[in-house]
């Protein structure tokens, strides 16, 4: 028994629906709505472990914009860390842009804090 199916027939899968869960609590968050800090921080982090660079990179953008780390399993250090790397990594923009912004991104996290994080 198929308890949920896709618009061709197909039973949906329990992670095609958490992917694009998240992907639409990500578009929300980016126009606007509110969520905690851990709340953002959590749904970046999935997405960029499903290779969602894009909505990875600018929900970690908005964290350190916001200076709320809060609720928050990860330092500054390291938002700031996996902010450059999706930057990085993200194919929607021109690689010259990523490649400095990402080392813009880190530059600054060091220049946040000089002293070394574990």
């Amino acid at each position: 028994m198929v308890v949920n199916a896709q618009p061709d027939g197909r039973p949906s899968r329990p992670r095609e629906e958490a992917w694009a869960g998240d992907v639409a609590h990500a578009q929300s968050v980016l126009r606007g709505a509110a969520a905690p800090a851990g709340v953002v921080h959590g749904l970046a982090e999935r997405l960029q472990g499903v290779n969602e660079f894009g909505y990875a990179r600018r929900l970690y953008g908005r964290l350190r914009a916001a200076g709320d780390y809060r609720g928050i399993p990860a330092t500054p250090v390291k938002v700031g860390q996996r902010h450059a790397l999706c930057t990085y990594k993200d194919p929607d923009l021109p690689a010259g842009e990523r490649f400095t912004s990402a080392l813009e991104i880190l530059a600054d996290v060091d220049l946040r804090n000089p002293t070394p994080d574990e």
